[in-house]
């Protein structure tokens, strides 16, 4: 049946039609009935399906703010994950505290590592030559400076002090310009080693200088 304008279907039987899956049947309507039903109809299931999807969008934003509150609380954890795995590789390589260890390169600078206790950061402090202190009267070591190290820096600078130390074939038997000196301190006493002028020497210089860097 064409139920346009200007029809009338006042009594016309079971006149029946579907909208959004829902099925009315009317006995006797007039056209403007009829449209005013299937507007109302209409405007009903678009507010279910305007809920619907907000109800859903709701959830979706629920489910993000979730994962955003689970990451912020893992932080933590994971910093204390990254700190603890850096401790662990530290073991068997760093002495237990306190430690101290200096280093004076060819030139007469001084380089001075330690940590007092457990709770204490690793501290340096380079002590550099001035032109008074120097031979020449004009040499000039740098600048002086200090700061904390990281424990990954503390590892790397204590296994390059442990092959210079265990490489016999580069030792030097007194101090002499050129040559490197360390001196060890930890709760077993006091220890110290010369290596002699060379490329270890240059390639230790190198290191720390690199180590220190701000």
């Amino acid at each position: 049946m064409d139920v346009g304008a200007g029809t009338d279907i006042r009594g016309a039987v079971n006149v029946p039609w579907v909208y959004g899956g829902v099925v009315n049947i009317y006995g006797t309507l007039s056209v403007e009935e009829v449209r005013w039903e299937w507007g109302c109809a209409k405007m009903d299931h678009e507010v279910r399906l305007m809920k619907r999807f907000g109800v859903v969008f709701g959830l979706v934003l629920l489910a993000f703010a979730s994962v955003g509150e689970a990451v912020q609380s893992a932080e933590p954890e994971i910093q204390q994950g990254v700190e603890g795995a850096a401790e662990g590789a530290a073991k068997g390589v760093v002495p237990p505290v306190p430690w101290t260890l200096v280093y004076a390169d060819g030139s007469g600078n001084s380089y001075k590592f330690w940590r007092a206790a457990d709770a204490d950061p690793v501290r340096f402090e380079r002590v550099p030559v001035t032109p008074e202190q120097s031979s020449s009267g004009v040499y000039s070591g740098g600048e002086a400076r200090n700061g904390e190290l990281a424990v990954e820096a503390v590892v790397k600078l204590w296994k390059q002090v442990a092959a210079l130390e265990a490489n016999a074939e580069i030792r030097a038997e007194k101090r002499e310009m050129g040559t490197g000196q360390f001196m060890v301190t930890t709760v077993a006493g006091m220890r110290q080693f010369i290596v002699r002028r060379g490329d270890a020497v240059t390639a230790f210089d190198t290191f720390v200088a690199g180590l220190i860097a701000p």
